[in-house]
């Protein structure tokens, strides 16, 4: 029926040991019991599965290890009169345990026992990356007033451009990393999709070859009729423009549907269309009279003329 009361310096009890004192000699110290004890107790409540919770009475009297959530009581007693103060000795992790006004007071007169002790656990939080149909991204666990951390690598998907991570679905709000988490946060993927350009060749001669380029830069080598797609993808909204690069020997090539202001699918109508190069007739050189020649022609004229105006007289 009786409770420990402490740990006093004589047989007399009068003076309560400080265990704070250096120890320098041999020491004798002398249990308190007294019969009429009381005891604090509460309830803890929100503590995670896992987790541990420490509890102390004044400090060092008592202890108590909580690992969910229950009542709990501090197994010493206390005098009627006699001041106690309970307090969170562990945090658990990733987590802030407070305890309510009832965990500090005094043991009433006449003694009763403190029931009322609420000790509120909040945490740990969750800070979830939606990659919105890219790669997995692995979520974090915070405690209460933690910051959530960018990830290192940045999602893929297969056909986008990842283009940073929002705090709404809609990603209208860049997420702010700094931001203090109290809550579970789902942070989303915003990406910008990528379209092709492509289209068809016909009419390239046998053994020949075209090349084509698409703004200039993404060159494609074709060595045959049929489709093609330049390699390079672009962004939505970009412009492009299929040109020829290098037109096959003894052809001419042509491209139809070439270009558009601001690319929003993929381009697959682009036509290049090959035909022969014409080559009119050879003329064939008159051959430039010797001087023996021209002065033959100029005779037979003379001679002519000469004839000519003999023919005239007689008539």
């Amino acid at each position: 029926g009786e409770g420990f009361a402490g740990w006093y310096t004589t047989n007399a009890l009068t003076t309560a040991y400080d265990f704070n004192t250096p120890v320098t000699s041999n020491l004798s110290l002398y249990a308190k019991w007294t019969a009429n004890l009381y005891y604090v107790s509460g309830n803890v409540t929100g503590l995670a599965s896992g987790r541990t919770l420490g509890l102390t009475l004044n400090t060092s009297l008592g202890s108590v290890s909580m690992s969910s959530d229950g009542r709990f009581q501090f197994p010493q007693g206390l005098v009627q009169g006699a001041a106690y103060s309970v307090q969170v000795s562990l945090q658990p992790v990733n987590q802030r345990c407070t305890v309510n006004a009832a965990g500090t007071g005094t043991i009433a007169t006449p003694g009763v026992d403190v029931t009322n002790v609420e000790v509120t656990c909040v945490g740990p939080y969750t800070v979830s990356f939606d990659t919105v149909g890219g790669s997995a991204i692995a979520s974090q666990e915070l405690g209460p007033d933690g910051q959530a951390t960018r990830p290192a690598a940045d999602p893929v998907r297969s056909g986008f451009v990842f283009d940073g991570w929002y705090s709404d679905a809609q990603t209208t709000q860049v997420h702010d990393f700094a931001a203090l988490v109290n809550a579970d946060v789902t942070v989303h993927a915003k990406w910008i999709p990528l379209y092709r350009v492509g289209g068809s060749l016909s009419g390239l001669l046998p053994g020949t070859s075209i090349t084509l380029a698409n703004n200039g830069t993404d060159t494609l080598v074709m060595n045959a009729d049929g489709t093609f797609t330049f390699t390079n993808p672009l962004l939505s909204g970009t412009a492009y423009a299929v040109t020829i690069a290098q037109q096959p020997a003894a052809q001419i090539c042509t491209v139809t549907n070439a270009s558009g202001a601001a690319i929003t699918a993929d381009v697959n109508n682009v036509v290049v269309t090959c035909a022969p190069v014409t080559v009119p007739p050879a003329v064939t050189a008159m051959p430039v009279p010797s001087l023996q020649q021209w002065a033959v022609m100029l005779l037979s004229l003379v001679m002519a003329g000469l004839a000519l105006v003999s023919l005239r007289r007689k008539h």
